[in-house]
């Protein structure tokens, strides 16, 4: 069939064909080509609704498995098999052939039997008429049809989607074959797949040693700061943001962990299926192995990661190591892909892109069938081959064990945290219970609560023992106890440390003592952060400030932790007792449990029977006292080598601020025992103190001469008058049998032995005079005549009605006691009880420890356990005060001190009977 010449008069392009063409059946071919594009597209709309869910469930695989399926399984030194294709229904645009795309004003012959166009005649009338004629031509061995151009993009459109589709299946079923199994990229897959002599596998080896050894760096560092109650170094406390960043971080670690999740998996397949390696060789037992390893680096690592997120009290640093731990447990991720860009040489570049089948044998259950659970909730079958490629979702033993420990994994770490939170929030991991000692700052006029007078406070009179008791802004607070078991106050409000959230400090208050500072602070730390710094014995090392009327820059406090865990804190001189019914001296983990419930005895130290103190710090304190003006002798009398005293100082068996009590009873006139080492009596004096009292100008109350009151006037002097005898320390008589008794003193010597030294409550001890020698134990030494007399200078024992001592010098007692950082000497009532002067609520600031009218004798500074070795003073000319209204000098807070030995260092005080067995052995 031709077309001819001829021009037809219609207005379409298809009316420069030639006659020979019959329009109308082209018309009707055109109109039925029409309706069966119709009927196609309509076809095509039902099918691809019924594909399009499946393009879309497969277009995520296409994307993410067709370049890992290519370059994982085919090596780049062999060419890539050709995968047949199924071949394309039609395609319009394939081929110059098929379309035929022309702009031209002549007419043309098309042969449809031949396929061929032919150029024809060029028609003049349509000389500037240019026509577009689109012929689609189907190719077939018989002939070639003119196509309608939408239903051929129709056309093409549905053989690209079924094209797509047949792409999908062939890589899904090449990327999902159920007989085989796929390891992911990492060193740990050639430790599989590799020959155990070969260098991929030993550069497999050492990426997890590698791993391993970083891993176990941090856990050794993480724990060597640790204690023996505090293993894992725990903070004391934290804030808020920080519990909270703490369980994210642990949960966002347990996400992004790998390890374990594929160990678990592999473990679980490799248990319950026998694997071929290339068809050939069994690995199963290797693979099992394998996956032990990675959980030994996964089980590294997250115990690496709950170790530092619990010790860490920043927010921002909690997250940075949760990304530090990350990187360290992914090395072997890292050196596999390094490896896969040829980064580590030509071996490794093979080893890692040369494909390798691990399989299960065809006849291994193949035929089974398990039910799954879709998401809403209906029951389908499953067959067995889908989960052959090691997918956890079948219900098999090993896959159930292996999902529940990585669940486990995220439950353990999540409640451990919820557990220490708790405990750290009760403060579980911060001391309860610390020994304070403030340096001796004094503000002269402290005021109190409901009162109008001022006092003399010395604040070393707070040193003790604090326990924690409840939190303010979430710090600890800590309560002043008492000075003599360490127990808490029955009925006496005891200070209180801790911390002022409107300073940021911690700070030292007492209820009752009245301060214009926030939160009545009398000393305060440095600043502190307060989301980290909750520890107060690390805080205390720093410069404090103390309040004296105004603000002293200069302050130190010591903060240490009374409560031990190990013989070292109780100074290897005692057992650190958790329990009371442990036998074993160490805090073991059930007992350092138990230790923080029970604190009345938990975590003391129990001493040695030559120590004491909260560490056994001290020497059990000598029993008696002499001073320097005792008198050494020797076995026959004559001085030699040991000290001996008619009426020692006795130690009694109580303990006050951790120090022992020393009295001396029956005393008469001055304690020349006690006084500077030049007064032995008192002597007349020509110039008594000048102005002892106030001025006003009338006489102060004497009942003999006085002394004047105003140094403007002429002063009097007191009449000469005999020099006292020295004094005598009771009547001595001779018995029946020829021994001198004493009234009031015991018959009977202490004992020698050990027990003596058991801490048992004495009463006052005296001793009885020893037998008459021939020549007297008790020597006075002898001074010069000429020596000044201080109490030339002294206002004290030269003006008792100043200090109302005319009765009591008569007969009185000397208690000398601890106060925190000094010893002070007071003269007592003869007939005062231990208990009235130390009761249970006994304080040395409230019980006015410093009376300015009977205490004398004061010690220097010291935290020494016993008073011997230690310089002391008498205190001549007092402060003035409320309670001091006469005494008109302006000196230090204990007026003068006059050392009572001429050299620095020299001591006062020596221990008697000091020649017992050293009990230390």
């Amino acid at each position: 069939m031709t077309i001819s010449d001829e021009t037809s008069t219609l207005d379409s392009p298809i009316n420069n064909f030639s006659s020979h063409l019959d329009i109308a059946d082209l018309v009707r071919s055109l109109d039925e080509r029409a309706r069966s594009a119709d009927e196609r597209a309509r076809a095509a709309d039902d099918r691809s609704a019924a594909l399009a869910e499946r393009v879309a469930l497969l277009e995520s695989q296409i994307t993410s498995k067709s370049d890992e399926s290519r370059s994982s399984i085919y090596s780049p030194f062999e060419p890539e098999p050709t995968v047949e294709k199924r071949p394309s229904l039609y395609n319009p645009y394939e081929s110059e052939r098929n379309i035929a795309s022309f702009r031209t004003g002549k007419n043309v012959r098309i042969d449809l039997g031949s396929g061929s166009i032919q150029d024809l005649a060029y028609s003049p009338t349509e000389d500037d008429a240019i026509q577009t004629v689109v012929g689609v031509i189907e190719n077939t061995n018989t002939n070639y049809r003119p196509q309608d151009p939408a239903t051929s993009v129709l056309q093409y459109r549905l053989d690209r989607i079924e094209d797509r589709l047949y792409d999908v299946e062939e890589e899904t079923r090449a990327s999902f074959n159920p007989n085989e199994y796929t390891l992911p990229e990492s060193t740990f897959s050639l430790l599989v797949t590799e020959h155990p002599l070969s260098s991929p596998f030993i550069f497999a080896l050492f990426t997890v040693v590698l791993s391993l050894t970083c891993l176990g760096l941090v856990l050794a560092d993480s724990v060597q700061s640790g204690t023996a109650g505090n293993p894992i170094n725990i903070p004391p406390g934290v804030s808020s943001a920080v519990r909270a960043a703490q369980f994210v971080g642990i949960l966002v670690g347990v996400l992004f962990e790998d390890e374990c999740p594929q160990g678990l998996q592999h473990l679980a397949f490799g248990a319950g299926h026998t694997l071929l390696l290339n068809e050939t060789k069994k690995i199963h037992k290797r693979l099992v192995a394998v996956s032990v390893l990675r959980l030994t680096v996964g089980y590294m690592f997250l115990s690496c990661l709950f170790i530092n997120v619990v010790q860490n009290s920043d927010v921002i640093g909690i997250f940075y190591d949760v990304l530090a731990l990350e990187f360290v447990e992914n090395i072997d991720d890292t050196a596999f892909a390094l490896a896969k860009k040829g980064f580590l040489g030509q071996k490794l570049l093979i080893a890692t892109v040369k494909r390798h089948t691990i399989e299960i044998p065809m006849g291994e259950d193949r035929k089974s069938v398990v039910m799954s659970r879709d998401i809403f909730g209906d029951q389908k079958s499953v067959h067995r081959d889908i989960l052959r490629s090691g997918s956890m979702i079948s219900n098999s033993r090993s896959n159930n064990i292996a999902r529940m420990l990585y669940y486990l994994n995220g439950i353990v770490l999540l409640s451990a945290l919820t557990y220490l939170s708790s405990m750290q929030s009760r403060g579980r991991y911060r001391c309860l219970r610390i020994d304070v000692v403030f340096s001796e700052h004094i503000w002269e006029k402290a005021k109190i609560v409901g009162s109008e007078d001022t006092r003399l406070l010395v604040y070393p009179y707070f040193n003790g023992i604090y326990q924690a008791d409840g939190t303010v802004d979430g710090h600890p607070r800590y309560i002043e106890q008492d000075k003599l078991t360490g127990s808490p106050f029955v009925q006496r409000q005891g200070a209180v440390i801790r911390f002022c959230e409107e300073i940021q400090s911690w700070v030292f208050m007492h209820p009752d003592i009245k301060t214009s500072n926030e939160c009545e602070w009398l000393f305060r730390s440095k600043e502190v952060d307060p989301d980290t710094d909750y520890d107060l014995i690390q805080t205390a090392d720093d410069p404090w400030t103390a309040w004296v009327g105004e603000a002293a820059f200069d302050a130190e406090v010591k903060v240490k932790c009374t409560t031990c865990l190990e013989s070292s804190h109780c100074s290897y001189k005692g057992d650190c007792k958790c329990l009371e019914l442990l036998s074993s001296s160490k805090c073991n983990v059930l007992s350092f449990t138990l230790f923080f419930r029970n604190l009345g005895v938990a975590g003391r130290c129990v001493c040695n029977l030559a120590r004491v103190g909260h560490y056994c710090e001290f020497d059990r304190p000598c029993p008696m006292l002499a001073t320097e003006k005792a008198e050494k002798i020797g076995s026959t009398g004559s001085p030699g080598e040991q000290w001996y005293h008619q009426n020692p100082i006795i130690q009694i068996g109580w303990q006050i601020y951790n120090r022992p009590i020393y009295y001396q009873t029956n005393l008469t006139s001055d304690p020349f025992d006690w006084r500077k080492f030049d007064v032995r009596e008192r002597e007349p004096t020509s110039m008594p103190s000048i102005a002892p009292s106030g001025d006003t100008l009338s006489p102060t109350p004497f009942s003999t001469p006085t002394v004047g009151t105003n140094r403007t006037l002429s002063p009097t002097s007191l009449i000469a008058r005999t020099p006292t005898p020295a004094p005598a320390f009771g009547t001595a008589n001779p018995s029946a049998d020829g021994k001198i008794t004493t009234p009031g003193v015991f018959e009977s010597p202490p004992p020698d032995d050990v027990s003596y030294y058991d801490d048992v409550m004495y009463d006052m001890y005296y001793y009885p005079p020893t037998d008459s020698p021939t020549i007297p134990f008790y020597k006075a030494n002898e001074y010069e005549t000429d020596v000044p007399d201080f109490a030339e200078h002294d206002d004290f024992f030269e003006a008792k009605p100043l200090h109302d001592l005319d009765e009591i010098m008569q007969n009185y007692s000397v208690v000398m006691s601890f106060t925190g950082s000094r010893f002070y000497a007071t003269i007592v009532e003869p007939d005062a009880t231990i208990g009235q002067l130390f009761p249970q609520d006994y304080h040395a600031f409230w019980n006015n420890a410093f009376n300015v009218n009977r205490t004398f004798v004061i010690s220097d500074e010291t935290d020494d356990g016993t008073p011997v070795g230690i310089d002391f003073f008498e205190m001549r000319r007092r402060v003035p005060s409320d309670l001091n209204e006469n005494v008109n000098f302006q000196y230090g807070p204990y007026g003068a001190l006059i050392p009572n030995m001429n050299y620095e260092g020299a001591g006062f005080f020596h221990c008697l009977n000091n020649t017992q067995v050293d009990l230390d052995d």
